[in-house]
């Protein structure tokens, strides 16, 4: 039987990946059990499906591997296959199916709202959004400062009672003119008039949009994974009440401008757990990107769109974890691995109890993007007892200084700001908000413009490279 052109060079491209060594070195490890490791195989899998036509699964791997000729080290890459083979079977026969099913992504996917039909600002102003996405409320406010001036590093209390916190310089909210966006609706808050406005802030609340099964196991894992950052990363705040950890790329300290993936990791961990606790903040962080893609209007999306591909902006990574596509979530103790799906953009922190006094971020996106994922209240702190006890809505709230907004706090809340605006966090009284964010600090943008071409496309993944979580 003659042989067609397309199944020549899909034995060539076989060919060539498995006398790559980088290939075979992953094989190998792949092989032994006590260094398998199961989104590493998943990864490389997809990869080499994708790469490779006719390959759906390891047995194809295996059957077409054996059959090639004239390979440096064929004989040990084929018996590493067939243990690795063997290791896939004895788990998926000890433990049913490891890896989420076709049929349970979808259902994750739809209980995020991560399937939504597109909408505008317009459709909301017109009643016209989709079924699906919750009821917005629509609060017109202009920005002031004569209502509203709070010098720059100031700490905002909404406790009438005696504060605790000696040597700062704090000012009550309820001084102001400053209201609340309560945490059981969504709100977009817009200035100027219908026919010409702007968009100053949006707060959407019930994030995943459903109480499934899925969705609920993704609001642990997201927890656990600010637990988990807060117990192996470095606080770049510490001055700061509560912890924040910083993963991606950023410039190193402000006296020593290194651009770079940041050095994140303060616990002498090994390259296996500090890879692991990578793919865990990447997971965690990408797919609040991708909910923000699919439930924020286009407006904001568009802007944010907009700068990223102006900048070039690569996607998230870190020093154990290259440049690529796709990301890994363990729910239910099940991962669900999404080999193609874009990652978030290169900037993002992790927060747990996290406030800060009123500041501006400077950056070139007027946008930036929070997601609070749990919120938990200590009702032994003073401020939560007796007759001036704060209400659990109050303490940790994102506060817009000259917008006079603030924004109550609960799980389940994404929350487009403009971190270029006067801003603050509210003083906690026992409120420990769990989250993530994603910015676009101007440093990081001056620092990347520096590069030049060629450096820049060391934070790309690279056509040569096929493994991508290798």
């Amino acid at each position: 039987m003659c042989r067609t052109a397309g199944q020549d060079r899909s034995k060539k491209s076989l060919q060539i990946f498995i006398e790559n060594p980088k290939n075979q070195r992953v094989i190998a490890g792949l092989a032994q059990p006590s260094s398998f490791d199961f989104d590493i195989a998943s990864g490389f899998l997809a990869t080499v499906c994708k790469e490779i036509p006719g390959i759906q699964s390891w047995e194809n791997l295996y059957r077409r591997v054996s059959s090639l000729r004239n390979c440096p080290n064929l004989s040990e890459v084929t018996s590493d296959l067939r243990r690795l083979l063997n290791t896939m079977k004895t788990r998926d026969a000890r433990a049913g199916s490891l890896v989420a099913t076709h049929r349970q992504k979808r259902k994750l996917i739809v209980e995020c709202g991560l399937r939504q039909k597109s909408y505008s600002v317009a459709d909301i102003l017109s009643n016209n959004i989709p079924d699906t996405i919750p009821p917005i409320t629509v609060l017109w406010r202009e920005r002031s400062d004569s209502d509203r001036k709070i010098r720059r590093y100031t700490y905002l209390s909404e406790y009438e009672g005696p504060e605790q916190l000696t040597g700062k310089r704090i000012e009550r909210t309820t001084d102001y003119d400053m209201i609340y966006l309560h945490n059981d609706e969504s709100h977009i808050v817009l200035s100027g008039s219908p026919d010409k406005f702007e968009v100053e802030l949006m707060a959407l609340r019930q994030v995943p949009t459903g109480d499934g099964l899925y969705s609920e196991g993704l609001m642990s894992f997201l927890s656990q994974a600010v637990d988990a950052a807060r117990d192996v990363r470095r606080n770049i705040r510490p001055t700061h009440d509560g912890v924040m950890n910083q993963i991606g790329l950023n410039m190193g300290p402000r006296h020593c401008r290194v651009f770079g993936a940041a050095k994140s990791f303060t616990k002498k961990l090994t390259d296996e757990q500090m890879i692991s606790h990578d793919h865990d903040i990447i997971g965690a962080v990408s797919v609040f990107w991708a909910i923000c893609q699919a439930i924020l209007p286009e407006d904001i999306r568009s802007t944010i769109n907009q700068y990223m591909e102006d900048e070039q902006l690569p996607a998230l990574q870190t020093r154990n974890v290259e440049p690529g596509s796709g990301f890994t979530l363990h729910i239910k103790e099940k991962p669900f691995f999404f080999p193609y799906a874009p990652r978030a953009p290169p900037e993002a922190y992790i927060n747990k109890g996290y406030g800060a006094p009123t500041h501006t971020d400077p950056t070139y996106c007027c946008f930036a993007l929070a997601f609070i994922v749990r919120r938990v209240i200590d009702r032994s702190h003073p401020a939560r007892q007796g007759a001036k006890a704060l209400q659990d809505h109050m303490g940790g709230n994102y506060v817009d200084v000259r917008l006079g907004v603030i924004v109550a706090s609960a799980a389940g809340t994404i929350l487009a700001f403009k971190p270029g605006e006067m801003h603050a966090t509210t003083l906690s009284h026992g409120a420990c908000n769990y989250g993530y964010a994603i910015t676009f600090s101007r440093r990081l943008a001056d620092g990347y413009r520096e590069l030049s071409g060629e450096k820049k496309a060391d934070y790309f993944i690279k056509s040569e490279e096929i493994v991508s979580h290798a």
